[in-house]
């Protein structure tokens, strides 16, 4: 396969399989997203760092996955319910930390049919919200996700949370692409060590 046909799946693959990891952990569990998203970011930085001789783009291309893939879930999930979720009136009833040592936030809401949920910070449940305040929740049709709460009856995206997902994939992608694009031998690698080593004799 030319080099240059064999980046470019490269740079489109590792960002494509981080999101499908991201977005799967919502529907299944949080450990296939972490566990996925290890797996991912070691294949990129060993493919990268060890295989094309580029440790720098490896290092930094496994960084991007999983910052990638911290984003891509929440905005994933944020996007499609404020899209084609339901809305529904509730109140927060009470907010907590989780006590499992993680420190995470969350929320007791209570809707008008007196159904109770817990909700956390991969349902926008942060430290936003008070007790008895009024919100909505944006309910997946198909019954698959937890609601997205918000404060609005509103379906304006978060651009920014868009803008940053779609920043790091571009990211990912790019430096796998500079990676393969430019990768080195180990007789490459070797020969430039030793030319270092021969330069500071000669002066």
């Amino acid at each position: 396969m030319p080099v240059g046909v064999g980046s470019a799946l490269w740079a489109v693959g590792v960002p494509v399989v981080t999101v499908v990891f991201a977005v799967g952990g919502l529907y299944l569990t949080m450990w296939f997203a972490v566990v996925g998203l290890l797996l991912t970011a070691t294949v990129a930085g060993l493919c990268a760092g060890m295989g094309w001789n580029r440790a720098g783009a490896g290092t930094l291309a496994a960084v991007g996955v999983m910052a990638l893939g911290l984003f891509a879930g929440p905005v994933a999930h944020d996007t499609y319910l404020k899209q084609y979720g339901t809305m529904t009136d509730a109140l927060v009833v009470d907010t907590a930390k989780e006590h499992d040592g993680h420190g995470r936030d969350v929320c007791r809401v209570v809707d008008a049919s007196g159904k109770v949920r817990d909700l956390g910070n991969t349902e926008n449940c942060y430290a936003q919200f008070t007790r008895g305040q009024h919100v909505v929740l944006f309910e997946d049709p198909i019954g698959n996700l937890k609601p997205w709460i918000e404060a609005a009856h509103t379906r304006t995206l978060d651009t920014t949370g868009l803008a940053t997902t779609a920043g790091l994939f571009a990211a990912t992608g790019g430096l796998m692409l500079y990676a393969g694009l430019r990768r080195r031998t180990d007789q490459q690698v070797a020969q430039k060590k030793q030319q270092r080593r021969r330069a500071p004799a000669a002066a």
